[in-house]
């Protein structure tokens, strides 16, 4: 249909489950806990963040609320900024556009730590 890529999206099933079956995901991460530091406008909360859990999945067990939709990556609801570290996002449910790509916007519901993250989440 000769459509953009960012005006594609796809209908997925809910969360993606375990990274480390993904064959990209770097076999060092396995196992690991990271520091997750979340800003929530004028608030700050430090929590743990394991390798094998999203983003969100941290932020919501430490009691912070995350608005989501999909769980999958494609909805953009979850937006966030990662503001430092590294992190796994498995291709298949990666649905940022391609500035979101360049300028460090994640979607928590399928981001992994890769190290310490520092995140700014918008509620709306």
């Amino acid at each position: 249909l000769e459509l953009p890529e960012g005006r594609i999206r796809f209908e997925l099933p809910g969360e993606f489950g375990d990274p480390a079956a993904d064959p990209d995901y770097p076999a060092s991460a396995a196992g690991r806990v990271f520091t997750l530091t979340v800003h929530d406008r004028d608030r700050q909360k430090t929590i743990q963040c394991r390798s094998d859990q999203t983003l969100m999945q941290a932020i919501e067990r430490s009691g912070l609320m995350i608005e989501a939709d999909c769980r999958s990556g494609q909805c953009a609801w979850c937006r966030s900024r990662l503001i430092s570290g590294e992190v796994f996002i498995p291709k298949s449910r990666d649905g940022r556009m391609s500035g979101d790509k360049e300028y460090g916007w994640v979607h928590p519901c399928v981001t992994y730590p890769l190290s310490d993250i520092e995140l700014e989440i918008f509620n709306h």
